[in-house]
């Protein structure tokens, strides 16, 4: 039994890392983005186990360099704040230019990879996730930097516990997006068409992207300068 205990406990750290108020804005772009990916349920359910499994692989890098002294916590803590937040606005704002489809791209640019597409596929999803591993606010960095790295030290878990925690922080986002998007499914049924419902959630998910972008912009990346 208590071999389960920390095992639940960094599981549990990563939910409250997540549904905390302070990752509100990055948890509704992520869910935003998730839900326009397109062709129904089961590709939204694919869509959200990458985006977990890129926040899943941030963490376990993350804790796996802190607890080997790579880096210092306090400093490694700090620069996560301080700069990592700053690149998500801009980024953001470059993902809704294509979840639009506002920037016109040839052939000649994409050749037999299409950017637009890999922006809505999995692969967008796995990047989204990623990014947002990354930038830690102060409630997340403080369950990872303060109380995740401790429990892992004393259990002397280099990879298990950073995973359980990086579970723990897409789980949220990807049960809402997958159970959305079985109610969407049901309501293309019975009032739209599923192709013409998902150009409006890509039309809503461009626009809300656009917006946390802007925010995170003139919140973070402006104090830049």
């Amino acid at each position: 039994m208590t071999f389960f205990l920390p095992l639940a406990g960094a599981l549990w750290l990563g939910i409250l890392a997540s549904v905390s108020p302070c990752p509100l804005a990055t948890n509704i772009a992520a869910l935003s983005y998730l839900l326009q990916s397109g062709g129904g349920s089961k590709k939204i359910a694919q869509s959200s186990v990458a985006y977990v499994l890129g926040r899943t692989l941030v963490t376990v890098l993350l804790g796996f360099l802190v607890l080997r002294g790579l880096f210092a916590v306090p400093g490694l803590s700090g620069a996560l704040q301080n700069y990592m937040n700053r690149f998500v606005g801009p980024l953001l704002m470059l993902t809704s230019i294509f979840v639009l489809d506002l920037l016109p791209l040839g052939p000649s640019w994409t050749g037999k990879i299409s950017l637009k597409r890999f922006s809505r596929d999995q692969g967008g999803a796995f990047l989204m996730g990623t990014l947002f591993g990354l930038a830690l606010c102060p409630v997340s960095a403080a369950l990872f930097f303060g109380a995740l790295i401790p429990l892992a030290i004393e259990e002397n878990s280099l990879i298990l516990l950073p995973l359980l925690f990086g579970l723990g922080t897409g789980l949220p986002v990807a049960g809402a997006a997958v159970f959305a998007g079985f109610g969407m499914d049901a309501l293309s049924g019975m009032l739209l068409s599923v192709e013409s419902l998902q150009r409006w959630v890509r039309l809503a998910t461009g626009i809300i992207l656009l917006l946390i972008g802007l925010y995170f912009t003139l919140t973070q990346t402006y104090l830049l300068f």
